[in-house]
Formats: structure tokens, C-alpha cells, sequence
């Protein structure tokens, strides 16, 4: 690693944390120690590193460090060990811990592997060597899709690689995602529709609303209110009209 630090960085799935095992079974056969730690709390964080690393995180009444003693107890410890921290998920983890890992790392003796979605021009990426993991080709692509049929005892032509890695986008976990849902059945995407929330209940309360100011409106004569509620009113009802003409939520799409 570059200066004794390195970030590789990608869109999810694009293969980070397979070359991170690579690299990190490389440094443990060159007598590396490695600890592997993912966003928690900085005194969670640094309490996983320490007990991975043989420290011991407690006093010697047996109540757990503070959160200034262990980043001092793993600091210490990386300047005179050949050790490695790999963060994963490193964009995730709290400025807090992700300023105390550039100040290690300036202190000296501290080899850092990050594996990061789109991490921030900030703190401790600022201050390390970044290799971005670009999508793989149409080549590699096929040939993953192709393997993890071949283990299923199942044969893809031309047609279904073509079709399939269309899907994928130069990814490689979405390359087997892929193949499982088309072959397996495994839906996969279950997931993916928890982004989506039902705006039924907003637009209820909005036209009540509408409707409220129209009554006040006639009550009142207040003309520009009554106007006012009765176009709220109308834009409410083409809405409710729109949304239950739209296809069911368990519908898929393919």
C-alpha cells in the first residue's frame, strides 16, 4: 500500500471487499497483523480493533476503557507493530474516528485499507491514495455469470448472457443477482422496495385541508378561500384518481 495507506472505492457490490480479502490474506502470509473493523461508534470501533489486535480494552478493575485511552492504546500499538486496519464501509464511520485514523496515520506506523462508496473529499480521504474499482468488462462479466451457472449444472447461451448482463452494468455482485433471479427464482429486489413509502395518507390530510379552507371560505365570503379550496380540492381528487390507477406494489417489472 502506497505511503502505508490506500482506499479503494467503487458503487456497491463492484467487487471491494473480494479484493480487500485478497489483500488482506497477502499481508497476513507477509506477517501482517489485521484487524477488520465496520461503522459502529468510535469506542465500538476502536474496542473491536484492540480486542482483534490482543489489547486489552478494560482497566485493571475490569470496567472498559475510555474512548481518548483506547484510541491511545491501538495508536501505540500500530507504531510498533506491522499491522494493518481495514475499515469497510469507511464513508459511513464517524468524523470522530475518521479524524483520529489521520492522526494516526501522521503520527506514523499506521497502515489503513479503506473501502468506501463515494467517500467525502474530507478528513482522512484526503490524505490517502485512492484507486478507484472501475465496472468490469463484457468479457469478465460473462465469464462470472457462466461459472455460477456451470456450479448450478446449468447451461446459458449466447442469448441468455446477452440479456442478462444487460442488467448488470459492469457489476459483478449484480452480474450473480442477476443469474439467481432469472434461474433460482430468488428475488433479490425485495429489498430494493423498502426506498418507497405510501403518500396516500399525506394527500388525504392535504385535501382536508383544501376542503376546510373552502367551508371557511363560504362561511366567511372570502372569495379568494373559497377559490382557493376548490382548486386544492379538485388537484386532490385527480391525485386520488392517479395513484389507485397505478399498478399494485407487488407487481413486478421486469
Amino acid at each position: 500500500m502506497a505511503q502505508g495507506a490506500l482506499c479503494l472505492w467503487g458503487e456497491e457490490g463492484c467487487g471491494k471487499s473480494v479484493l480487500a480479502q485478497a489483500l488482506v490474506k497477502n499481508l497476513q502470509t507477509e506477517g501482517y497483523l489485521v484487524a477488520i473493523a465496520e461503522p459502529a461508534t468510535p469506542k465500538q470501533m476502536l474496542t473491536s480493533i484492540s480486542e482483534q489486535f490482543a489489547l486489552n480494552p478494560y482497566n485493571l478493575e475490569g470496567k472498559a476503557l475510555a474512548l481518548d485511552a483506547l484510541k491511545l492504546l491501538v495508536s501505540d500499538f500500530l507504531v510498533k507493530t506491522p499491522a494493518v486496519l481495514v475499515i469497510d464501509d469507511a464513508q459511513m464511520c464517524k468524523p470522530d474516528f475518521r479524524h483520529w485514523l489521520k492522526k494516526a496515520k501522521k503520527r506514523g506506523g499506521c497502515n489503513l485499507l479503506l473501502l468506501a462508496t463515494n467517500p467525502p473529499l474530507t478528513d482522512i480521504f484526503l490524505s490517502v491514495p485512492r484507486i478507484e474499482l472501475k465496472p468490469m468488462s463484457e468479457k469478465a462479466i460473462r465469464e462470472i455469470m457462466v461459472n455460477a451457472a456451470v456450479s448450478r449444472g446449468i447451461q446459458l447461451n449466447n442469448a441468455d448472457l446477452s440479456r442478462l448482463q444487460s442488467r448488470t452494468g459492469g457489476n459483478p455482485t449484480l452480474a450473480i443477482r442477476s443469474f439467481e433471479e432469472e434461474y433460482l427464482g430468488i428475488d433479490q429486489e425485495a429489498a430494493d422496495h423498502k426506498r418507497y413509502f405510501d403518500i396516500t395518507p399525506l394527500i388525504l390530510i392535504a385535501g382536508t385541508v383544501f376542503v376546510v379552507i373552502r367551508f371557511i371560505g363560504l362561511g366567511t365570503s372570502d372569495k379568494s378561500m373559497y377559490i382557493l379550496g376548490g382548486i386544492g380540492g379538485a388537484v386532490f381528487l385527480g391525485l386520488s384518481r392517479l395513484i389507485y390507477s397505478l399498478p399494485k406494489e407487488g407487481r413486478r417489472v421486469n
